[in-house]
């Protein structure tokens, strides 16, 4: 705040003292010491009133003073009073022009901002705008704090768009007239990055709200409380992106800056109860002070607005939640009651009643009074259906609940209906959304809905006569299988480099009907008008892109689009798994389950397979099958044969995961698999046929292995496509290091350089190969910058090293995110000095496969070894070379699931180019050809453990 200095003709003893008084408010309040502050501006507010009454520039400045400080401890009731008469003084004054009438207008927007008064906000910030235009002009730091606030008060109304444009306008203008550390631009730069973390554009936020703490920190040392401010923002983005030692860590030093500078006080309350949820969220709280968190932040909220207060019933709702967590149900319950009491008599019509009474619902679920719970559930649903509308997610999470309640009571047919309802609402969700979520949006989605889903799946196992019970199951592994891949290959490979505004424009149409749905409908001003706009927009996107195109049409296929694009002789089978909910929590059992589809059928099948353990040790390494003769055909790339469970309990398999699916796949040809969990390890072409007849799955069925079932109801999957372009890279030199052992240098692959060489002769002049020393990673990310070929061949070594193993070399720590533990090895691997800092290192991590850009490439040929590797991630399938190739755009991978020796992998790929260059052939049909010829030559070890994945 300014100072009072000037602004008296003259100087009496007592004005001096008040001069002294103001400047010593304006010193405490900077420094943050606010209860001093606000002691000294009542001591200079008696002062001002008894020196020159009631209607004099310095009472009503004391009075500003006072509202400022008062604000800044929590109570803003009060600080409103306070303002209000400043207001009115310098109205009376005839100095409504001036910087301190701007100073009072901005502080009461603020206060108004922070009791949701919206209206109110507007309307004095609006006069705010036409003072300072007055009084300093629209290009100045004065004229940037009002956009400030102004953008401050429409993100806290939900209007993003409006308060990004605002925010961005002040940051600009403080840009040119002001330094970075000057506290005005900081506050900008704060409210925009805490903008970007309530629009979920978490990577945004993190960079403009890390820089913000560092400067703070600099600036105003580490006790001040706008640095507690800062921090506590960025322990709230922390705790959304699951990073919870960052975000308690944090939330304790806003409690220690809190306890220092405004003890007892609103923030302080807000500080406690942040610190108290991040160890709830984290589920660390058996030796933390939880519950004392939560009573001392109930105290200092009682003490300062009492108990009829949304903020108190909010913290006493979070304390019921800790309990749940903690197991004391009884407890959980009194504290439910007395929130829903509370919010019933203060905002009957709000969100946080209707959340507050399903909470309620779920408390006494637990203790078994389903008659108290259901009523509550049926309450709450009816309350959000009927202020909020029946197609918000929050719905859809009510109408579960009750029917999760009916389930556990017996009441499958109704549990079902309420369940199948859910989904369906689910899905309404989802459709209007998912071609506007980020990836971390999506991931954060999946952890809130994981208890949902799996539940889902597991009402439809235990009641498969329910003819809508496999229907429940197909749409959910429909919308589940690569959910992220599909988000992750529109967004980065198309939609960040799409420049154009309409885009822009639709994904803040997106943001904004959300927040309308997030609204009572009594309060909802312009939800029609948005979704007509969003309409009109969609449609022009659709016109200009036709990669926008196809992704709204993936997105929105179902089971039976699926059904109809499938030939007489076709069927589907989409495996899901999910761990058990016993009604009340998952557990550690993970079930296996299948759904078959044929042309006809009124509905899938539903087929229960197994448990995930006796599933896990069907698919360990066990004693080979093979022949002496046919282990000498054998000559890994890697000097080794490993020997797969797969090979070793290959009937057993075949019994466990197909058999139970005979029955229903009488007549069929060729058959559409889609694997989920530990099934991504199987090669299914492989099993052996159980019984008196002997031979594989591959002589009953072509078996095309996709990543999800949706794909058959798009022309690409049936579609002859010649490629033309091809990139040839093998034969790489991997250099010599002689003071590394040999076991641990990468071996040189004689039969990969005549592997690609055969291939571009038999593609022609179209190929471009690359070997030797030429073979290096920034070779390769060189030739794919500008293009991406129909046909990317990698003939090398490939790896992916598991959390269990405790290598620390180049191939990176274990610590790693996955797609960093597995790579592709290229020339120069071997060279000493080369390390994982090197930027041509001779490993291409899966992560920067994953940024390399095929988005017009049909298929990318892994000839290496295990390629197929990976970590399985529930429905999302294998993180590891997998996942990179299609997440930078790829359409089909050819790759490995375990060694296979050099020269018949050489054989394999020559053939199968050949196969593919035959006209009219498709990718699959040469695969497929491919394959068969090589079961009369080799036996399984070597034929099937090449996979096409589409």
């Amino acid at each position: 705040m300014a100072g009072l200095a000037g602004l008296f003709m003259s100087l009496s003893a007592t004005a001096q003292s008040l001069n002294a008084l103001t400047d010593r408010v304006d010193s405490l309040y900077y420094r943050g010491n606010y209860a001093a502050a606000l002691a000294a501006s009542m001591q200079a507010l008696q002062l001002a009133e008894q020196d020159s009454g009631n209607l004099h520039h310095a009472y009503a400045y004391s009075l500003l003073q006072t509202g400022v400080v008062t604000s800044a401890l929590g109570n803003y009731t009060e600080a409103e009073r306070w303002l209000l008469q400043a207001r009115e003084r310098w109205t009376a004054l005839s100095e409504r022009y001036t910087e301190e009438n701007l100073m009072t207008l901005k502080s009461l927007g603020t206060v108004y901002r922070l009791q949701n008064k919206f209206v109110n906000g507007f309307a004095v910030l609006q006069e705010a705008v036409a003072v300072v235009e007055k009084v300093a002009g629209p290009d100045t730091p004065e004229y940037a704090d009002v956009l400030n606030s102004l953008g401050n008060l429409h993100m806290m109304k939900g209007d993003y768009e409006k308060a990004e444009q605002l925010l961005v306008k002040a940051a600009e203008l403080n840009k040119k007239n002001l330094k970075k550390t000057d506290t005005r631009y900081l506050s900008v730069l704060n409210n925009l990055g805490f903008l970007y973390r309530q629009m979920e554009d978490y990577a945004q936020a993190e960079s403009i709200l890390t820089d913000v703490v560092k400067i703070r920190r600099e600036v105003l040392g580490p006790d001040h409380p706008s640095y507690g401010n800062s921090i506590g923002n960025l322990s709230t983005l922390y705790l959304v992106t699951g990073e919870f030692d960052k975000a308690i860590s944090l939330c304790r030093e806003v409690v220690r800056i809190r306890e220092l500078t405004a003890p007892n006080s609103i923030p302080h309350a807000v500080a406690l109860g942040n610190l108290a949820e991040s160890y709830r969220f984290s589920g660390r709280y058996s030796q933390q002070p939880v519950d004392t968190l939560f009573k001392k932040a109930l105290a200092i909220i009682e003490s300062k607005v009492g108990q009829e207060h949304l903020d108190y019933a909010g913290t006493l709702n979070n304390f019921a939640l800790f309990n749940i967590q903690a197991g004391r149900y009884q407890e959980a319950i009194q504290l439910y009651r007395r929130a829903v009491q509370i919010t019933a008599r203060v905002a009957a019509d709000s969100f946080e009643y209707a959340s507050y009474c399903n909470n309620l619902g779920e408390g006494y679920r637990y203790i078994g009074d389903y008659k108290m719970a259901d009523s509550l559930f049926v309450l709450s649903s009816s309350l959000i259906a009927k202020n909020f509308g029946d197609k918000t997610s929050r719905y859809a999470s009510y109408l579960y609940k009750y029917g999760q309640s009916l389930m556990l009571q017996g009441n499958i047919v109704d549990s079902f209906s309420y369940m199948s309802k859910s989904e369906q609402v689910l899905e309404q969700f989802i459709n209007r959304n998912f071609l506007y979520w980020s990836s971390q949006q999506k991931e954060s989605f999946l952890l809130t809905w994981n208890n949902e889903y799996s539940n889902y799946l597991r009402l439809a196992q235990q009641n498969k006569q329910y003819t809508d019970s496999p229907v429940l199951a197909q749409r959910v592994s429909l919308y589940l299988k690569n959910f992220l891949l599909d988000e992750y290959r529109f967004h980065e490979k198309f939609l960040l480099g799409y420049t154009s505004e309409v885009y822009k424009t639709l994904k803040s149409l997106r943001i904004a009907i959300e927040k309308q749905y997030s609204l009572p409908i009594s309060k909802r001003t312009a939800l029609d008008s948005l979704q007509t706009q969003m309409e009109q927009v969609a449609r022009e996107l659709s016109r200009q892109s036709a990669s926008f195109r196809a992704a709204k049409q993936v997105a929105q296929l179902g089971w039976r689009d699926v059904q109809k694009a499938l030939k007489p002789a076709e069927a589907t089978i989409d495996y899901a798994h999910f761990r058990f909910h016993d009604g009340y929590k998952l557990t550690d059992s993970v079930l296996y389950i299948a759904l078959v589809l044929r042309p006809g059928w009124l509905a899938p099948k539903l087929v229960p397979l197994t448990h995930e353990k006796a599933l896990a040790s069907l698919l360990k390494d066990g004693p080979s099958l093979l022949t002496t003769s046919q282990l000498g055909l054998l000559r890994a790339r890697t000097q080794t044969v490993t020997n797969t469970g797969q090979l070793a309990q290959g009937e057993a398999l075949y019994r466990t995961i197909w058999q139970p699916l005979d029955s229903l796949l009488k007549g069929v040809k060729q058959v559409w698999v889609s694997p989920s969990g530990l099934l991504h390890k199987v090669a299914f072409a492989a099993l052996p046929l159980s019984g008196k007849v002997p031979g594989f799955l591959a002589d009953r069925y072509s078996v095309r292995v996709v990543g999800s079932t949706r794909i058959v109801a798009t022309s690409a999957s049936r579609t002859a496509k010649s490629p033309r372009t091809a990139l040839l890279i093998g034969g790489a030199y991997y250099g010599v290091d002689s003071a590394k052992p040999a076991a641990e240098a990468w071996p040189a692959l004689p039969g990969t350089q005549q592997e690609v060489n055969t291939i571009a002769a038999l593609w022609g002049a179209s190929a471009t190969v690359v070997t030797g020393q030429r073979a290096t990673k920034t070779q390769l990310q060189q030739a794919l910058a500008t293009t991406s070929p129909d046909v990317l061949h990698l003939a090398t070594h490939s790896f992916f090293r598991a959390l269990t193993e405790q290598r620390t070399d180049f191939i990176r720590p274990a610590s790693d995110p996955v797609l960093l533990r597995s790579g592709v090895v290229m020339a120069r691997a071997n060279v000493p000095g080369t390390d994982s800092l090197n930027p041509d290192n001779g490993i291409l991590s899966g992560l920067e496969l994953a940024n390399l850009n095929l988005t017009n490439t049909e298929l990318v040929v892994l000839s290496g070894c295990e390629t197929g590797l990976g970590d399985i991630r529930g429905s999302e399938g294998v993180f590891g070379l997998q996942r990179a190739v299609k997440m930078a755009g790829a359409k089909n991978l050819l790759m490995s699931l375990w060694p296979v020796p050099d020269e018949p992998t050489s054989q394999f790929m020559i053939a199968f180019y050949r196969n593919w260059k035959i006209p009219n052939t498709t990718l699959a049909q040469a695969f497929a050809n491919t394959q068969r010829a090589f079961r009369q030559r080799y036996p399984p070890a070597v034929w099937a453990a090449f996979v096409l994945v589409e």
